[in-house]
């Protein structure tokens, strides 16, 4: 028994790299586009940001200087609300006890307005995280809300 097999070649599987007619022959044929402008965002008020962070870091400040004990807690009530302020007087002895320092500061702005910024105090046992929230009411800034860790 004898079987018999023919074989064809297989089509070619190169790629041909074309250019588009219609821009190389400048042909007016193809459909135009419609024109979109672009719209981009508006510029951030910068100097009003580098205010909000200029606030926040001298807030921050103030706190280090009430938690090593460079200034009195009553000297805050200016600037912290009274929420905020009881909590930081009730935390103040273990901050103390443990010789906390400042170890970096991150201000996140939140409009023109208000920022929320996170202090790492360097302490001696273990580092402790802080969390502020610093709002503008009536030309004033003033911390409104704290967290400490």
């Amino acid at each position: 028994m004898t079987i018999r097999a023919t074989c064809q070649p297989l089509p070619s599987r190169e790629r041909t790299w074309t250019w588009d007619p219609f821009i190389e022959a400048g042909n007016t044929n193809q459909p135009e586009l419609p024109i979109v402008p672009i719209v981009e965002d508006p510029p951030p008020d910068l100097a009003r940001q580098n205010r909000v962070t200029k606030v926040s870091v001298r807030m921050a400040h103030l706190f280090i200087e009430a938690v090593q004990g460079l200034r009195k807690t009553s000297q805050l009530a200016v600037c912290f609300d009274p929420l905020p302020l009881t909590t930081l007087a009730d935390r103040l002895p273990d901050l103390r006890r443990s010789r906390a320092r400042l170890g970096s500061i991150h201000v996140q702005p939140v409009g023109t307005e208000a920022a929320e910024v996170t202090i790492r105090l360097a302490a001696t046992p273990r580092d402790r995280a802080v969390a502020m929230r610093i709002e503008r009411h009536d030309r004033r800034w003033r911390c409104t809300a704290l967290l400490i860790g």
